[in-house]
């Protein structure tokens, strides 16, 4: 249904995680503090990315499943019937 943008929801999550462990390390490289402030920043950021991209995929599966049983149990209540 879905699994293009599921698959792009999950290389975005890399992306992320890739880039916030970059400026983890030039966090920790910097110098000064408001070099420190920026990278830090930076990754505080990435990481909510992070965190709102796993959120709406986290829904999108609880969607998906709901949507599953509603059809089970329609299955269900129409075999009762007939």
């Amino acid at each position: 249904h879905n699994r293009w943008l599921s698959a792009l929801a999950v290389g975005l999550n890399l992306v992320f995680f890739a880039g916030a462990v970059w400026a983890a390390v030039r966090f920790h490289r910097a110098g000064t503090v408001p070099a420190q402030l920026q990278w830090g920043a930076l990754m505080f950021v990435l990481l909510m990315m992070m965190m709102f991209t796993k959120l709406w995929f986290w829904l999108d599966m609880h969607t998906n499943r709901v949507r599953r049983e509603l059809k089970r149990i329609e299955l269900l209540l129409a075999t009762r019937r007939s």
